[in-house]
């Protein structure tokens, strides 16, 4: 993949105030961008369209078309597959580490994010949530984040189920578990575990 010419937070800040510049009564803001489209929020009638545009190497947007779609916020939750360390001298420690989003991948709920947007969604639940679930259940009392981040390359690691590859721009997280919910681990019990948030999805068109 080329890495494009204008940095991701900088693209998005061109966008947005590309379209305030287009519609100056009203208020958008821009969702989420690709390539050569961006999805854009109307706030005032609660709409979104989907505006084709084209970032040039100096950040000038200009942009294209507009075409109302229909999306909504939903309430979106992540089933992590546990990589839980082969190890066992470390289950006094009660660790599991989990990838909860990989770049470019259709997950265990049929969404696929960029790396971007995952390094986006990554820090915002850590600074707003850090909430751990039991497979898509209640929020596990005691539950506690004790490291993550995004990969910098693509590597291996040995768990209790054989090696896993990370890939590189995934989202790793790791959490210690009360003693209940780690024996239920160990015994194989649980395999997985959850994050929540909001999110607009947006369906892929087929060539993509």
């Amino acid at each position: 993949m080329v890495k494009p010419a204008v940095p991701y937070e900088e693209r998005m800040q061109a966008m947005d105030a590309a379209v305030r510049a287009a519609k100056p009564m009203e208020d958008m803001y821009v969702e989420v961008h690709y390539d050569d489209s961006m999805v854009v929020r109307d706030y005032k009638h609660n709409k979104f369209w989907q505006v084709g545009c084209t970032v040039a190497e100096d950040g000038t947007v200009t942009l294209g078309d507009w075409t109302e779609v229909e999306q909504a916020y939903v309430e979106v939750k992540k089933e992590l597959r546990l990589l839980v360390p082969v190890q066992k001298a470390n289950g006094a420690r009660r660790i599991t580490y989990g990838v909860v989003l990989e770049p470019d991948t259709e997950d265990l709920q049929g969404d696929v994010m960029k790396a971007e947007d995952i390094e986006l969604s990554a820090h915002a639940w850590m600074a707003e949530s850090q909430a751990g679930g039991e497979m898509h259940a209640a929020i596990v009392k005691d539950a506690c984040v004790v490291e993550s981040f995004l990969a910098p390359v693509d590597f291996e690691v040995e768990t209790s189920g054989g090696s896993e590859t990370v890939k590189k721009g995934s989202w790793v997280l790791a959490m210690r578990w009360p003693h209940e919910v780690w024996e239920r681990i160990e015994k194989g019990e649980l395999t997985g575990y959850s994050v929540g948030g909001q999110g607009v999805r947006i369906p892929l068109d087929e060539e993509d």
